[in-house]
Order: C-alpha cells, then sequence, then structure tokens
C-alpha cells in the first residue's frame, strides 16, 4: 500500500515566494510524501505514521546524481503530480498532448539547432496553438545551511541559443526557456523540509543566468524547481514549484508548421 501526502490534500499547490532583489519569483509549488506498508501490513486504530521525516537515512536515488540525463529528468516531471502546475500556468487543458524529445517530422533536419524539442505542449485539437520548450538543468546541492554547490549555469547560454534558434526557424505558436533546478537540500538541517530548496543568493544567480539579455523578446521563461529535501529518494519525498517568469509573445504559427504537428500527433494516436 502506498500513502501520499502533500500539498494536493490543502488546495493542490501552496504560494512560495523568494525575493530577490527587485525581483519576486512566486513558485506554484506541490509537497509529495510517500508511506510504503508491504504486503499484508496491518493497520490498527490509532495507529501513527510520520510524513516529511526531516532526518530520514540516504538512499541511492538523488535527483542531482550526474546519470540523471535532461530527457530522464523531463520524463519523470512529465509524469509527476506537478504535470498539472505548468498545465495550470500555461493556461492549457490538464488532458493537453504532451510529447518530449520530439524530433521528425516536426524538426525537419535534425543536425542543425535545435536539433529537437524538448517538450510539446498541445491541446487535443489545436495543433496550430502548439508550445514548445527548449530545458536546461542546474543542480544545486546544499553544501550546509547557509552555502550551495551549483553547476552547469554556465551551460544555459546553450540553452539561449537553442530557444532562439526554435523560434527563429520553427516558430511555434508559444516559445518558452525552461530552467530545471535540481535541488538536494539534506544538509540544510535548519530547515523545516518544505523550505530546503536553494538558498536566495543561489536563485538569484540562476535567475541572472549567462545571455539572458540574449534571449527573443518573444521567448517566454519558465523556472521549475525539483527539490529533495531529505536523504529519502525523489520518487517518494519532494517539491516540486513552478514559476512563470515571463509569457511568451503569440505568434502567427506557419500552416506548415501545424501540419508537421499535426502529423506527429496522429503519429501517437492523438488526431
Amino acid at each position: 500500500m502506498i500513502l501520499h501526502r502533500g500539498a494536493g490534500e490543502v488546495g493542490r499547490y501552496v504560494l512560495r515566494f523568494t525575493n530577490l532583489m527587485r525581483t519576486v519569483l512566486a513558485f506554484r509549488t506541490i509537497s509529495v510524501d510517500t508511506l510504503l506498508f508491504p504486503a499484508g501490513t496491518v493497520l490498527s486504530e490509532g495507529d501513527k505514521f510520520r510524513a516529511y521525516n526531516p532526518s530520514h537515512p540516504q538512499e541511492e536515488e538523488l535527483i542531482t546524481e550526474k546519470k540523471k540525463r535532461e530527457e530522464d529528468v523531463i520524463k519523470w516531471l512529465m509524469n509527476s503530480p506537478a504535470k498539472n502546475l505548468l498545465l495550470d500556468e500555461l493556461s492549457v487543458d490538464e488532458d493537453s498532448f504532451i510529447a518530449w524529445s520530439v524530433t521528425r517530422p516536426i524538426i525537419e533536419n535534425t543536425q542543425e539547432k535545435p536539433g529537437d524539442i524538448d517538450i510539446l505542449i498541445c491541446e487535443a485539437q489545436s495543433p496550430e496553438h502548439a508550445i514548445a520548450f527548449q530545458c536546461k538543468p542546474v543542480s544545486v546541492v546544499a553544501f550546509d545551511q547557509d552555502e550551495d554547490d551549483v553547476n552547469k549555469i554556465p551551460d544555459i547560454k546553450e540553452a539561449v541559443l537553442q530557444a532562439n534558434k526554435q523560434r527563429d526557424k520553427l516558430g511555434f505558436y508559444k516559445n518558452y526557456l525552461v530552467i530545471i533546478i535540481k535541488a538536494y537540500g539534506r544538509k540544510r538541517t535548519g530547515s523545516n523540509v518544505l523550505f530546503r530548496g536553494p538558498t536566495p543568493e543561489t536563485l538569484k544567480r540562476i535567475y541572472e543566468f549567462p545571455q539572458r539579455e540574449s534571449l527573443h523578446d518573444d521567448v517566454g521563461i519558465v523556472f521549475i524547481e525539483i527539490v529533495q529535501p531529505t536523504g529519502k529518494s525523489f520518487n517518494k519525498m519532494v517539491q516540486v514549484g513552478v514559476c512563470l517568469d515571463k509569457e511568451a509573445a503569440v505568434l502567427n504559427q506557419t500552416a506548415n508548421l501545424t501540419n508537421r504537428v499535426r502529423e506527429y500527433m496522429r503519429s501517437k494516436g492523438v488526431i
């Protein structure tokens, strides 16, 4: 038996505000903890079980592991309870078509940038309103209560280039750059498990990512924060927040691209 406990029980999400200089990032957040009961477990009246244990022993699977490929993290996100947070922020239906690592026939030449579409979201009967994303993960590991080890921030500039190429060469209805912040906060022991994400200083560095000023004005920006607060696997205890920092401009998607999107959706049994 699996027992899930999270913010979904009290309104699906909570709001968390992080002050960064003159900028306020509002994350719509869902927190989940999972308690596993082996087959045959007998529960008695009055039994108590602790969720969000702040000192859970170390398990093997960490969200910040180097072997976790970008595609693996995206796939996990799109199959997690946090998926609907992103759809809500985009104001699209919860039953919208979602795909990741999309290439042909939408990308006609995979040898040229952007090469692929990291995430494609489209309401089932509206291929002319396709929303495309270029993603870049950043890893944050808490050294202690006040300091973080941050990796991959310089690599965001490559995602900026990819997002610009996506907008200019393909021109989806909406185009986004997504920064996925993978955070491991086990050593942030002075904080409640719900507040073990990156420090404000770390978030400021990520927010001011390299080449931000070079991002096309039409391209929107989304920050997705995945926080593993203890040694418990992120598949069992996790906090995911979504912040739509900048809305993408609406473009007049070409009929040629719409037809390719329709063909791809049809190949997946949607249309």
